[in-house]
Order: C-alpha cells, then sequence, then structure tokens
C-alpha cells in the first residue's frame, strides 16, 4: 500500500466513521455505562466492558473493517469513533491497576517516585538506606532533531497547553502530553525544556503567569487528553501531582496548596489567574471550580461538578465564564460564587463543551459541544442562539478534541479544531474549512487532532494550534500554517528497534506520530509510515527490509529500507502487537495475536501467517525467541506465559508462581519476555502494577519454576527488558521511573539514569557496533547511553594484618567486566589477573591496594588501603624453681604441650606439672610472636626453693655443676631425668658433677644426708 492510498483510504474511514458515530449514543452514558454519583470512581473492568459492548455493537451495525486483511481472512477487525483514544487508555491502564480493578493513586504514585527519586542518578549521589537501589553513571543524551519531520502524520508529540508571557507575546510556554514544559523566545522558532524534566510528574495540563512579576509561574500537572472524559474519577494517562509553582521563571518548582493529596482524583482541565490581583486564581477540574486567593498557598472548592472551560471576561476580572457539560456558568464575583446560564446541552458529566470569549466584544461567549451543537451569546451568556455547525469540517471525538478560539480584534471570527479545523467569520452562520491534516505539502496544513487553538494577545490574525503532533501557527487567520514545532522532543515513543549496519539509523513507532526513521548522519527525522507507529524491526541480514507496524497488528513490510511499504498483517492483535525474527534464519518470524501466535516461513509476508499456539495463548503482549536455540518461543499475555521448545510444535504453560492470579492482592501483569543469548532456559518477564516486590522475575529452567529478581527496584511498573548479548546474563529494565541494571554478579539492581528525565521509558535496544543503549520514551523522546563500562569494587578478608599473613581480595564489581587487574605493593604476589586472588604480606607498612577492571565499554579502578604490622619481639622463658618468667612484661599468653593454659596471662607462671612450656606475647595490633619452649621436668617431690645450706651452680649448666653445702654432711646423690628416671647415683657427696655426656634438659638432684633431703632442679643446655 503506498502512502498516497493509505492516506486516501484513511480518510474515507474517517469520514464514514463520522457519518453515524456523530449521532451515536456515547459508551459512556447508559445503556453502556451506568451513571455515578458525583465523586464516586469507576472500576477499569465496567469501563472496559461498556466500550466493548458499544464497540461490538457499532461493529455489527457498520460492518467496518479496518483492513483489507481482515477481510480477507474473515476476522472482524472493526474501528469504530474514539476506539484508538480508548484502546490506548486501555493499553497503558490495564496492566497498571489493581486486580479488582481499582487505579492506583497520584498519591500512591507520587509516593514511590519521592522514595526513589533522591537516588534515581549518580549525580545525585548515593542515600545510605539500606533499602536503597545504587547508582552508576550513564551518560544519556537526547537524540531528537533539529527540524520537525515531514509526513502528514508525522509530528513531535502532543501539546496540550500554551500560554505567553505577559507583555511579550514571543516569549511562548507550552505544556506537553508527558515532557514537561518548554519555552520559546522567538515566537517558536526554537525551543528549550524549562527544568521541568525531575518533577513527579511531566504531563502538562494548563499553564498561568503572574501577569505582574512574571518570575512567578504556575502548571498543573496529569494528562486531561488521555482519551476519557475528566468526568471517570480513574487514572487516565501519567497522572496528576497537583499544581506546581516556580519564583524564579522556571528555574526551580515547587508543589503549591494544591498537592496531590487533594489532586490524586482530580484531573485539572484549566488554571487561570486574576489580571489585576494575581494572588488570586481559579482552577477547573473533574471535582469542580477551585479558587485561591494567597498565590496557590490554599484553595477552596467553590463549585463542586466536572469542569473543562474557564476564562475571565477579558475586560472585567470579576467576571468569570466557565463550562460543564450542561453549557455556561458565569460569577460575577471574581469566581466566589456560580450561577448556570444555560446553554442546552444534555450531558452534565461526560461532555465536553468549550468556552470561547473575546475583548473585541465582552458581550459575545461562545460554545461548543456534543449533541446540542455550536451556541452564541451576544448578550453576555443571558441567552444563546444555535448556529450552523463545524462538525462535519472537524470531525470531533466527544471528549478528545473540541477546540475553540475567537479573535481579539473581530468578535465574528471564530476557529473551532476537532480532528481537523474551521473557521467561520460571520459568528458561525457558515464555516470553511480551517486547515487540513490530510497532506502536510498543503500550506494549511497542520497535524490531526486539535486540543487548544489559542490567538496572540490582541491579535485577530496570530492563531496557534495545539495538535497530537506539536504546535502550528497562522499569521493570516488560517490560510497558511507553519509547524513551530522544531526542536521539541516530545514523542511519545511505543517502540524503536536499530539497524544493525548503520550506528545512525533507528525506528521508532510513535502515539499520534507515525512510524519514523531518524538518521544521526544529518540529525533529521522522517515519517517511513502513516498512524499511531508501534514496534518496528530490521531484518539482521538485509537492513532493506524493515517492518513497522500499526495498532491491532497492521503490520507492514517494506523491502527498500522503509520508503515504501506493503500489508503484511497476520490479522487481529492487540494494541501493540509483539513480533520476532528467528535470529537464525530471517525468513521465520513469530507474531503475537489476539488468538494466538502465529508463525510465517516466507518473510513475513501478507497471508503467510499460520497459528501455531491455538487453545493454549491469545491476546499475546509479549513475544520472545533466542539465537541459544530457536526452537525456544517464549509469549505470554497480560496473567499468563506458556513455552515451546520445538518451534511452535507443542506448548506448556509455564505461569507457575508468578503473580498474575487476578485474585490475589499482589497480583500484576506481564509486560515483556527476556532469553538469555547463550542458555535458552534463562528467561526473564517484567511486571507492571504497584505490587511491590514483584517487579522482574527469572527462570534458570525454562520457566518451570521462578524466582523473584527484583531486588530493591521501587515499586513503579517496569515495561521492558533487555539481555546483553556476551555478558555475563546482564540485563536493562526499563521502567515508569528510568533505567535499571543487573547482572550475574550484582546482588540487586543499580539505577542507570544519569542525565535522563523522569520519563516513563516504554522499550530499550542495544546497537552493539557501538556500545549504545537506546531508549524510546513515553514524552520525551529518543534516548541513547553508551553502555556503562564496569563498576570496580573489591573486598578483602582483612583490612588490618600482621607480617606474614594472607589476605584473601573477593572482586565485587558490577556491570559485566571482563578482564581485572591488581595491584598489591609490599605483597606476594605483586600484581595479578585473576578475579578473586590471595596474597601474602611479609614486610610491614601500609599499601594501596587497587583492582581495575574492564570491559569493551572501559575501565574502571577502585582501591582500598590495608596495613601490615609488625610482630612483637620474640619472648623469653627464664626460670627460679618452678617459676617461669617471660621476657614481656605485658601481652602474655601462657601454654602447656601447645595447649593454651586459661586465665594464665601475666608476666610469670608458677609450674605444677612436667611439659613443654611456652608464652605467646600479643601486641595492641593484635599481632602475635611465639617463645621457644622451656621443658620443665619434676620428679613428682616438690623443689623447696630457697632452702638454707644447699644450691647448684651454675644452673643452667653445659654440664658440669657443683653442689654447694654449708659445711660438708655426708650423705649421698642422685639424679633423675624427665621421666623420673635415676640416671645417676654417688654414696658419696660430690662437691662437682660432670654430666656432659647426659642429653640435655631438665633434670632432678637429691642430696640426702642422715637426717633431711634437699631437692632442686638443673638446665641442662
Amino acid at each position: 500500500m503506498t502512502m498516497k492510498q493509505y492516506f486516501r483510504i484513511s480518510i474515507v474511514v474517517m469520514m464514514t466513521m463520522n457519518s453515524f458515530g456523530m449521532h451515536a449514543q456515547q459508551w459512556f452514558q447508559a445503556p453502556y455505562l451506568q451513571t455515578r454519583q458525583e465523586g464516586d470512581s469507576y472500576n477499569f473492568y465496567e469501563i472496559r466492558a461498556a466500550f466493548h459492548k458499544y464497540e461490538a455493537e457499532q461493529i455489527e451495525k457498520n460492518k467496518l473493517m479496518m483492513t483489507d486483511e481482515a477481510i480477507g481472512k474473515g476476522e472482524d477487525a472493526g474501528k469504530v469513533p474514539g476506539s484508538n483514544q480508548f484502546h490506548r487508555w486501555e493499553w497503558f491502564n490495564e496492566q497498571r491497576v489493581f486486580p479488582s480493578g481499582q487505579f492506583p493513586s497520584a498519591g500512591q504514585i507520587l509516593s514511590e517516585y519521592e522514595k526513589f527519586a533522591p537516588f534515581r542518578d549518580a549525580s545525585r549521589g548515593r542515600s545510605n538506606s539500606p533499602n536503597s537501589i545504587s547508582t552508576i553513571t550513564a551518560n544519556w543524551i537526547n537524540l531528537g532533531a533539529a527540524q520537525v519531520p515531514g509526513g502528514s502524520s508525522a509530528g513531535t508529540g502532543r501539546v496540550n497547553c500554551m500560554a505567553f508571557m505577559p507583555g511579550n507575546s514571543a516569549t511562548i510556554f507550552i505544556g506537553t502530553a508527558c515532557g514537561g514544559v518548554w519555552k520559546s523566545t522567538n515566537s517558536g522558532a526554537s525551543w528549550s525544556v524549562l527544568n521541568t524534566d525531575l518533577l513527579p510528574s511531566l504531563s502538562i495540563a494548563s499553564i498561568a503567569i503572574d501577569p505582574i512579576n512574571t518570575n512567578n509561574i504556575y502548571i498543573a500537572t496529569g494528562d486531561n487528553f488521555a482519551g476519557l472524559p475528566n468526568y471517570f474519577k480513574t487514572l487516565q494517562g501519567h497522572f496528576s501531582a497537583g499544581v506546581y509553582k516556580s519564583t524564579d521563571g522556571g528555574l526551580s518548582w515547587n508543589v503549591t496548596g494544591m498537592s496531590y493529596t487533594q489532586a490524586q482524583l482530580m484531573y485539572i482541565q484549566q488554571i487561570i489567574i486574576d489580571p489585576v490581583t494575581p494572588s488570586k486564581l481559579l482552577l477547573i477540574s473533574n471535582t469542580g471550580i477551585f479558587r485561591s486567593t494567597d498565590s496557590a498557598a490554599t484553595w477552596t472548592n467553590v463549585k463542586p461538578g466536572n469542569f473543562y472551560s474557564i476564562e475571565f471576561n477579558p475586560l472585567n476580572q470579576n467576571v468569570v465564564y466557565a463550562t460543564n457539560g450542561l453549557g455556561l456558568w458565569r460569577s460575577n464575583n471574581n469566581g466566589l460564587t456560580w450561577v448556570y446560564k444555560g446553554g442546552g446541552y444534555p450531558n452534565t458529566t461526560a461532555a465536553r463543551v468549550t468556552l470561547g470569549v473575546t475583548p473585541a466584544d465582552t458581550n459575545y461567549i461562545y460554545l461548543w459541544g456534543p449533541s446540542a451543537g455550536f451556541k452564541k451569546s451576544v448578550n453576555g451568556g443571558n441567552s444563546f442562539t444555535t448556529m450552523s455547525s463545524p462538525d462535519a469540517l472537524t470531525n470531533p471525538y466527544g471528549y478528545y478534541d473540541r477546540a475553540v478560539a475567537v479573535s481579539n480584534t473581530n468578535a465574528l471570527g471564530v476557529h473551532t479544531g476537532g480532528s481537523g479545523s474551521a473557521k467561520t467569520g460571520n459568528g458561525g452562520l457558515s464555516w470553511a474549512l480551517g486547515s487540513d491534516y490530510s497532506n502536510y505539502l498543503n500550506a494549511n496544513y497542520i497535524h490531526q487532532d486539535v486540543k487548544r487553538m489559542k490567538y496572540a494577545p490582541g491579535s485577530g490574525s496570530t492563531l496557534y494550534a495545539l495538535t497530537d503532533g506539536g504546535i502550528f501557527v497562522t499569521q493570516d487567520d488560517g490560510t497558511n500554517w507553519t509547524n513551530i514545532s522544531h526542536g521539541l522532543q516530545i514523542a511519545e515513543i511505543y517502540r524503536v528497534a536499530n539497524n544493525p549496519f548503520n550506528a545512525d539509523t533507528i525506528y521508532y513507532g510513535t502515539q499520534d506520530c507515525a512510524s519514523m526513521r531518524w538518521d544521526g548522519s544529518s540529525s533529521t527525522v522522517a515519517q517511513v509510515f502513516g498512524s499511531d507507529g508501534m514496534q518496528p524491526l530490521v531484518d539482521y541480514t538485509n537492513p532493506q527490509n524493515v517492518f513497522v507496524c500499526a495498532p491491532y497488528g497492521n503490520l507492514q513490510k517494506s523491502t527498500d529500507g522503509g520508503n515504501t511499504f506493503a500489508l503484511a498483517s497476520p490479522g487481529q492483535c492487540m494494541w501493540i502487537a509483539p513480533y520476532a525474527m528467528n535470529p537464525l534464519n530471517p525468513q521465520t518470524m513469530y507474531i503475537g495475536a489476539k488468538l494466538a501466535v502465529k508463525k510465517s516461513l516466507t518473510g513475513g509476508v501478507f497471508l503467510s501467517w499460520n497459528n501455531i499456539s491455538t487453545g493454549w495463548i491469545d491476546s499475546v503482549v509479549a513475544l520472545a525467541v533466542t539465537k541459544a536455540d530457536t526452537n525456544y518461543i517464549y509469549a505470554a499475555k497480560l496473567r499468563a506465559i506458556v513455552r515451546s521448545s520445538d518451534a511452535g510444535l507443542t506448548w506448556d504453560t509455564i505461569t507457575g508462581t508468578l503473580p498474575v492470579n487476578i485474585n490475589m492482592l499482589t497480583s500484576t501483569g506481564i509486560t515483556y519476555i527476556a532469553v538469555s543469548s547463550t542458555d535458552p532456559q534463562r528467561v526473564y518477564v517484567t511486571m507492571s502494577g504497584y505490587a511491590s516486590g514483584n517487579k522482574v522475575f527469572m527462570s534458570t529452567n525454562g520457566g518451570n519454576t521462578w524466582i523473584n529478581y527484583s531486588g530493591s527496584l521501587p515499586n513503579a511498573p517496569v515495561n521492558c527488558i533487555t539481555y546483553v548479548d556476551g555478558s555475563n546474563d546482564g540485563v536493562y529494565i526499563g521502567t515508569d521511573f528510568g533505567v535499571f541494571y543487573r547482572d550475574g554478579a550484582s546482588s540487586d539492581w543499580t539505577s542507570y539514569n544519569t542525565g535522563l528525565p523522569n520519563v516513563i521509558v516504554n522499550h530499550l535496544d542495544i546497537y552493539y557496533a557501538t556500545m549504545k543503549l537506546r531508549a524510546g520514551t513515553y514524552g520525551r523522546g529518543l534516548w541513547e547511553s553508551d553502555l556503562p563500562m564496569p563498576v570496580s569494587s573489591f573486598t578483602a578478608s582483612a583490612t588490618s594484618v600482621c607480617e606474614g599473613s594472607t589476605i584473601a581480595f573477593t572482586d565485587q564489581s558490577s556491570v559485566d567486566p571482563s578482564t581485572w587487574n591488581w595491584s598489591f605493593p609490599g605483597g606476594s604476589p605483586a600484581s595479578s589477573a585473576q578475579q578473586n586472588p590471595s596474597v601474602i604480606f611479609s614486610t610491614p607498612g601500609t599499601y594501596t591496594i587497587t583492582l581495575t577492571v574492564s570491559n569493551v565499554n572501559g575501565t574502571h579502578t577502585s582501591s582500598a588501603v590495608i596495613t601490615v604490622n609488625a610482630l612483637p619481639a620474640v619472648p623469653t622463658i627464664s626460670a627460679n624453681m618452678n617459676i617461669l618468667a617471660s621476657g614481656s612484661a605485658t601481652g602474655n599468653q601462657w601454654y602447656l604441650n601447645s595447649v593454651i593454659i586459661p586465665g594464665e596471662t601475666n608476666q610469670n607462671y608458677t609450674v605444677t606439672q612436667n611439659g613443654l612450656y611456652t608464652v605467646v606475647v600479643t601486641d595492641s595490633n593484635g599481632c602475635s610472636s611465639t617463645s621457644a619452649a622451656y621443658n620443665f621436668l619434676s620428679t613428682g617431690i616438690e623443689n623447696i626453693p630457697g632452702e638454707e645450706g644447699f644450691a647448684l651452680a651454675p644452673n643452667p649448666t653445659d654440664g658440669k655443676f657443683s653442689i654447694i653445702t654449708s659445711g660438708t654432711p655426708a650423705g649421698t646423690v642422685k639424679i633423675f631425668n624427665a621421666f623420673g628416671q635415676l640416671v645417676y647415683q654417688s654414696g658419696d657427696l660430690k662437691k662437682e658433677i660432670n654430666l656432659t655426656s647426659f642429653a640435655k634438659g631438665l633434670y632432678s638432684v637429691e642430696v640426702s644426708s642422715e637426717d633431711r633431703i634437699w631437692k632442686k632442679k638443673i638446665v641442662l643446655r
């Protein structure tokens, strides 16, 4: 199908839908959905059931077919008014709601973000909390283009609101769907983000600027155009964190009194500021009109209800107008009280009635809403006249597209915006086409789906249109339009795909803005296929083969590098169809469809797809095939997963213990699958939702059992995962809070967000030739970072040791190092390339140990200091009778036969038995030296030290010693060895005895006379 044919068919289908859709009963009313009391919230499943019922009826009634393939296959692929908006909302929210269908509150989401925010990137340092996640430094940069892409569906992204700098209409502020606030000082010629990238919510609904002190800027957060009427007290798109205020022109932001605690069930539509007393502000939302008189510090709900538009009378700030589903409300006292003035619109809750006023004549008020059409009042809203309707030209969809702007110089000049736009110069008597969204080459082209329109202050010809594809301006009241979105990086990307042969080519699919191709060599972006863009894919053997996909599985194949495409659809799929190419055979492809997994053996050409998993899996949202073994296929729906190990011939359910049981309070939904490139049974699945601790699961046996791999991840949805080929099981995940990494050597996840805005990351892809990680974000476009170099870290078995000790070093490095280089000054060895070496340190001193780890991305070094302490001096032992003395006064511990003697830590020790005695001296560093052994011998008779009249000298002796007595008593001498054996005896008392021939050791000398016995010990050395 050529692009020209595609747009022709799109226009025909759109006109067909509007031929019945404008007057069809809206699905969010009875009988599809029962009206609730004001303030009550709806369950996700109630809302979905209502739309599906309405959709089925419309399909049957009008026999709509979305694609040629649907006709050929006999599959009903109906597309009814609002289906894109609804299914987009359904895709975003189904995976995030609780099992009951209850929506997470903004307060809960914000609370989780605030826990994580202090340590989300390395530039902020690390938290000391034991439950915090560590960080590694990334270098994220945006890959956007300086110029807006060409193409009728192409665009930069959705713009929700705008404001002019008071007194300087060349300075413009815009708020985007999920990309924060942007500022231009040259009427849109260039743009810069207004330091909102790290706000809790980057969805901006309204901007108001203090007319007296323009440094005071107010922004309302939250997505007010997510697809459902704001009547629903539900999560729409990105949540509202309340109203923020800057007092320095946008350099910094602080939450006001309208914080998430008050705004968590609120979707703010508009803030206006009193032009005379700027401390007074009014705010409208789905819960009422709020008023502040203290610069947003406090707020009062002055009129409960579901309101959409609010404006001051341009010449009298005490008169204020607002609209809800009934029509116009007016206040004559600056918003304190309100009176319904009429309009004749039938629905008080679900309808969007838009308001237009003008300083050209403040009696003129315009209303535009469903059912009752376009209204004009010429008396300040006291009465209204129904004018001709611009609906046929604008094709508005209910709550999503309905903009009104009135000229500042001509009260009869009005522009309206829906899917397209229309204009009148006679107050609505007749309408002409105001723009054309079908051909971007036309002078009057603006992107489809107009959110708001706004004239420049004081102008009747300069008009801005805020669309799903960016911001446009006309200087001649709608004859010619100019796209001034150049430089805005606000695309809401679903999926990205690298060109394996060219680092400067990336394909990506966007919400509202087509499938795109980024060319890094020229920093340009071009549309390759219209409609919302989903997952792209490039053939790894031939870059001319490119696949892109529109919603519901509208797969297209190009064989000329993305210049032209032909239908390759397999039939009905979910909002985003997951598909994959066999990693070893590009002719074999798999896609997850609504009814089953399908397989093509001919490169995905049209009508080549066949069901291979009928009865096993349907509504497929995730699919993976691994080059480790291409027989392994994994496929998942939101709450189940299956596996085939024979290329789809047979299947096994492997859901097991995954927390997907809808009856469990901790239930979540599966979002993505990744498989190891070397082990087909190592598989990872990611989980959405807000069940703390249930984020990522891993299996090492093909899903037979599952391991919770969530670690300390913040409690936020995990949207995707990619496995790093050739790594130690490294994986990256994209979450609502950014990017995280973990590998086989890591005990937990690390944050990898330096430079990346606080934005939802929908998809990640790795370009291996340059080792780049590419991220598709949901609101801030396309980003890239180098794959991180490894982070060196190690532990030592000790950091203070004694000389001669061995220290074991254990590598704790993360991010997949491939080499290790250790330096050990003072150690043996002095260096090592082992991952976990052991080293002996024999020389006292203080040494710095370093570990440098490397991989293809770079090197990183860490160090630690160890101290090697000297040993204390070796102690000596001396003896005096049976008392042994250590040569050290402190630090002693006595041992007998190498066994510690408990409690004996004094310098002296009294011997009570024979044996080998040692003393160990330990200093204040814990270092010890051991004495030589002292062999103590005893015959069993106690030596009586100091007995008068008897001595042995010298003692110790080299062999000869003398017995010294007082006088010369008669007696005998006996000498015993250490074992008590008699080794010497003499009947005469010799004064000198020679034991030179005896073994060295301890001996006992016994001298006896007629009336007494003397005993002493002597050491023969």
